[in-house]
């Protein structure tokens, strides 16, 4: 696929080449596709939002390969009934999978007449189809479906003057997804509508909808270290990643034995943090997490933490098989999450140790080689914490926390903060 420079928010769209979507039928032309799947898109680096996969199936148009692509050289030549559609399909980015047939949208220098601008698109080959009272300058314009439009587009600012032009990409309409779980509506950190006594700021919350229109975790592993947690809750067992653990002490050895429940009375901390992360939505059940189709590897400390112990729980994070030989070093996670006081880090030497485990995890070896998003909450007293050297370390982001109007609760501040 070639490169193009993007005109808009994100990458540029490129094309599939080969791959063309159809919807009714083309009589009388012996072409010779094969038909192309969803799944094979996907392959080729479509990524999906969430609800999309199951729209082109019920949208009536299919996918098919013309390697070479032959159909180009017959649409020109065609003349196609009403009951067919035919485009070219274009990949950008997290962008949906997109549509363009035979039309562009252009826009004119403000200075010219809307005859100039017709006469300028038929001496490069195109008709004005549309116009639009509310841009004057900016028109639709039909060209052969047998001509590349990306082409088309480049012809138009180079060689007739005009500011921009861009396909006409289009896409299936996805309904605004809302979580049916009942006490989502109050929860007024996903979506500020105002809700609460007292009333809280409409749209004072983290745009959580916006998100869920791009992903929903799916495919993403988020571990979350804390004192324990419930993890057979009704909103979280379905998303406990069977590498979830606890480190439990005997005999004053440390180990770690692959259950995160926890039987200390803390553990509703640690629920509440992983449910806020992945609780799982569309279940009825109470609430839904930010990502509630990612998975959640919970690491318990079960009332024990120190700076060896934590960079245990990092390391282990970043790659399993740190405390189990027999675990996928592709099981590590894609983000931790840790809202524990780091006051546990008491010497210079823990110190020291917790900065190597951060950078293993954030930089070297999180993510095989990527590194691994680490975000940590500052603690909910006032005071600064640039001095600490956790939340100091370049490789975390700290986090502090805001009301329902978007006020500044009393909690730690300083730099560090993001």
């Amino acid at each position: 696929m070639g490169e193009r420079e993007s005109t808009g928010a994100g990458p540029a769209p490129e094309r599939l080449p080969g791959i063309w979507a159809l919807r009714g039928t083309l009589p009388g032309m012996p072409l010779r596709v094969a038909e192309v799947t969803l799944e094979e898109l996907q392959r080729q680096g479509w990524s999906p939002r969430p609800g999309e996969v199951e729209a082109w199936r019920t949208s009536g148009w299919r996918f098919v390969r013309a390697d070479g692509d032959p159909l180009a050289g017959h649409l020109d030549d065609v003349a196609l009934p009403p009951s067919l559609a035919v485009a070219r399909v274009y990949l950008a980015g997290h962008a949906p999978l997109l549509l363009a047939a035979d039309e562009v949208l252009v826009r004119a220098p403000e200075a010219w007449s809307r005859a100039r601008i017709a006469e300028r698109l038929a001496n490069a080959g195109l008709e004005l189809r549309r116009t639009f009272a509310s841009a004057p300058s900016a028109v639709s314009a039909g060209h052969g479906l047998g001509e590349d439009p990306l082409a088309v587009c480049d012809r138009l600012r180079d060689e007739f003057g005009f500011e921009d032009a861009e396909p006409d990409f289009r896409t299936v309409p996805l309904p605004s997804w809302r979580p049916n779980d009942p006490e989502y509506e109050t929860q007024w950190s996903w979506r500020n509508t105002g809700q609460g006594v007292p009333a809280g700021t409409p749209g004072a919350d983290v745009s959580a909808e916006r998100a869920w229109r791009i992903t929903r975790g799916t495919g993403a592993r988020i571990a979350v270290i804390d004192n324990g947690f419930d993890d057979v809750h009704e909103d979280l067992a379905a998303g406990v990643h069977a590498n979830s653990g606890r480190y439990l002490s005997f005999g004053g050895a440390v180990i770690f034995d692959g259950t995160s429940a926890s039987s200390s009375s803390t553990n509703w901390h640690g629920t509440m943090c992983a449910g806020r992360a992945g609780a799982r939505a569309d279940n009825r059940r109470q609430g839904c997490g930010m990502a509630p189709e990612a998975d959640l590897l919970l690491v318990a400390m079960n009332g024990l933490v120190s700076s060896t112990l934590m960079a245990r729980a990092i390391e282990y994070c970043a790659d399993p098989t740190n405390e189990s030989s027999n675990a996928n070093p592709n099981d590590g996670a894609d983000v931790i999450s840790c809202s524990l006081d780091p006051s546990f880090v008491v010497t210079s030497l823990g110190a020291w140790l917790m900065r190597n485990a951060l950078k293993y995890a954030g930089a070297t070896h999180g993510r095989r080689g990527r590194g691994t998003f680490i975000v940590w909450s500052a603690p909910n007293t006032p005071g600064s914490i640039d001095a600490d050297p956790i939340y100091k370390d370049p490789r975390v982001s700290v986090v502090a926390m805001t009301d329902r109007d978007d006020s500044v609760r009393l909690n730690a501040a300083g730099d560090a903060v993001q």
